[in-house]
This record gives C-alpha cells, sequence and structure tokens, in this order.
C-alpha cells in the first residue's frame, strides 16, 4: 500500500480508540477537575462537561457487541439514574425498563437518533 493511502487510513483506524480513552480518562476525574476542563472539551471536542454525560458518553463509545443486552442496560441505567436505581434483574422486564429510560431521556431534552418507535418504545 502506497505511503500516502496509508495515512489516510491510520486517523480513521486512530479516532475511535482516542475517544474511548479520553472518555474514559475523564470519567475518572472527580467534579472540581471535570468542571476545570468544561470550557475546553465543550468548545474543543463538543463533549458536555458533567458526570452524567460523560457517564453516558462513556455507553456511546465502548464497543456495544462486548457486553450482553442485561448489563449494558443496567449500565446505561445506573450511568444516567444513578447507582441507587436497580433495574428489574429479569429478562422479560427488558423491554419495560428500556421504554422507561428512552422515556426518561426524552424527559430530560436529550435529542435521540431516530424516533421513538425506531428505538422501540411506541407507546410512549
Amino acid at each position: 500500500m502506497p505511503e500516502t493511502q496509508q495515512r489516510l487510513k491510520t486517523p480513521s483506524a486512530i479516532r475511535p480508540r482516542f475517544l474511548q480513552m479520553l472518555v474514559l480518562l475523564l470519567a475518572l476525574l472527580n467534579d472540581d477537575d471535570l468542571q476545570e476542563l468544561k470550557e475546553f472539551l465543550e468548545v474543543t471536542y463538543g463533549i458536555a462537561a458533567s458526570r452524567e454525560h460523560i457517564e453516558l458518553l462513556i455507553l456511546k463509545v465502548l464497543p456495544l457487541s462486548s457486553i450482553n443486552s442485561k448489563i449494558f442496560l443496567n449500565g446505561l441505567v445506573a450511568a444516567f439514574e444513578g447507582p441507587l436505581i436497580k433495574p428489574s434483574p429479569h429478562l422479560s422486564d427488558q423491554s419495560m425498563v428500556w421504554n422507561t429510560f428512552i422515556a426518561r431521556l426524552l424527559q430530560k431534552g436529550y435529542l435521540l437518533p431516530g424516533s421513538v418507535e425506531d428505538l422501540g418504545c411506541p407507546n410512549q
């Protein structure tokens, strides 16, 4: 492969890993340090520098195929609602937990990728 083509492919291969590393490191910061980086993160990367936004961003950049749906859904709810909220552990309740989670995101004003029907909760 010519050197020019190799250079063009490298950034697209590095970008997701860089974003994963950046977001995971941001999650390790305490709230005061995160607040000090607020302007930089918002201007440079377009990342909202609040704990709940960072934790939801982690779930966007991690490869979702590496975990099962129950762990993923429980992680989403814990990141958004806090560790005191424990969703139902039963697989049969996952649809209800997902619908409630999507409704709560919409109530908080989050923009979601698709319509409510696309996201699996046509009753909301």
